[in-house]
């Protein structure tokens, strides 16, 4: 139902093909990204899981293949996701954000591309030192195994399960030239903090899961990686789920009809896919396809099993979420 960035005419916009592919931008100040776009490397957006061919041929003007794109926000906590199917790149992508943190899923990502595969974390200003697993790293490219976490310009990247990565702290080059043939072909420098994950050549549902905390000092991040209460529930190609212990709330994503077991008394259910935020005493879903929808949860709490049903809208609101209490 929607179109990815215009065409390159008047020859600009030559590198924009993978901005509407699950771009997932990181503001604390607002001059991460400020002029960084002639040394960007355009297949390494912030979000994006796509394949580095280094082609820009192909025209960006094309309409999404898949309809089970959107969220669910009970108006403070919000899930979002993305059935990703683009060019030879398909994947499973949802984003959970609470208070403190928002965590990053990926599931089911294949692709029978020749090139590699790479889920790109961020790619911005460097600012300052970067830690990795607390002891900071020279500036260069460095090939990561064993990562339990990143540290840069404040923001902490945790791995719930350790990773292997790539880390690019180092100066990268370009020209304004390069996305847009109207400016000059001077080369610029920038400084450059780049991570990403390899999931190697054709991957077969690999898929990857990490924690953004932004505004964390250093000196902080021991403590708050021990009590930060996320628990991935689920990351599959069938759901993609997330609890948050410490807020007590259960972000979930249900790609076909299934169930879910949030604790040992606490079990989830749903007869349609959907997208559903549990928070206290209130129960919030939306349909990402952004169609007109019956949808019955069944709750189990112990002794306890309640079915609630949700009619979620058509129309102009399409896609929004509705909340019960429960």
């Amino acid at each position: 139902r929607t179109v990815s960035t215009d065409g390159p005419h008047n020859r600009e916009g030559l590198k924009s093909h993978h901005l509407a592919d699950g771009c997932n931008y990181l503001f604390q100040s607002g001059k991460e990204y400020d002029g960084i776009f002639p040394v960007w490397d355009w297949q390494k957006i912030p979000g994006t899981t796509v394949a580095q061919t280094g082609d820009f041929e192909s025209r960006p003007h094309i309409h999404g293949t898949t309809d089970f794109v959107g969220g669910a926000s009970d108006g403070t906590y919000g899930v979002a996701t993305f059935d990703l199917n683009r060019e030879t790149v398909s994947a499973h992508k949802s984003w959970f954000f609470f208070d403190r943190e928002y965590v990053c899923l990926g599931a089911a990502i294949q692709s029978p591309s020749q090139s590699p595969i790479f889920t790109t974390l961020n790619q911005c200003h460097l600012n300052g030192d970067v830690f990795v697993n607390g002891q900071a790293v020279d500036q260069g490219d460095h090939a990561l195994q064993n990562v339990e976490s990143i540290h840069h310009d404040n923001v902490a990247y945790i791995f719930p399960e350790t990773s292997d990565l790539h880390l690019r702290n180092n100066t990268q080059t370009g020209s304004w030239h390069d996305i847009n043939n109207q400016y000059d072909q001077t080369t610029l420098s920038q400084n450059i903090f780049s991570l990403w994950i390899d999931h190697g050549i054709q991957p077969n549902k690999s898929q990857y899961a990490y924690i953004v905390a932004p505004n964390l000092p250093k000196i902080d991040l021991p403590l708050y990686t021990q009590r930060h209460g996320i628990q991935i529930l689920q990351n599959t190609s069938q759901i993609q789920a997330v609890h948050h212990a410490n807020q007590r709330i259960t972000g979930a994503v249900f790609y076909e009809p299934g169930d879910l077991q949030i604790s040992r008394e606490i079990t989830i259910a749903v007869n349609h896919p959907c997208a559903l935020i549990m928070r206290d005493n209130s129960l919030t879903l939306s349909n990402p396809k952004n169609e007109m929808l019956t949808v019955a949860v069944t709750l189990t709490r112990g002794d306890s099993v309640e079915t609630f049903v949700f009619e979620l809208p058509d129309g102009l609101d399409a896609g929004k979420s509705v909340t019960q209490e429960i």
